[in-house]
């Protein structure tokens, strides 16, 4: 079971070849090839949460969930 992501936190879908940017500010911007517009966790690779730490200058990521739409296929069969 994984720890529930911070309420500061932006939960990130990701695909295979997808580009993530993070500023020094925390700013994120993302580029996932099949995504879309609207963020989809179906169709991400993985999902990752992000936080940035103003106080401490750190930038937190936490993968959540490693292709958990490849594993529920996989239990299908």
């Amino acid at each position: 079971m994984s720890a529930p992501t911070s309420p500061k936190s932006t939960r990130i879908p990701l695909q295979v070849h997808s580009e993530l940017r993070i500023k020094k500010t925390g700013e994120i911007a993302v580029s996932n090839p099949s995504v879309g517009l609207t963020p989809n966790d179906l169709a991400a690779s993985a999902v990752i949460s992000y936080r940035y730490d103003a106080s401490t200058g750190e930038h937190i990521i936490r993968l959540e969930e490693p292709m958990s739409h490849d594993l529920t296929e996989e239990r299908k069969t």
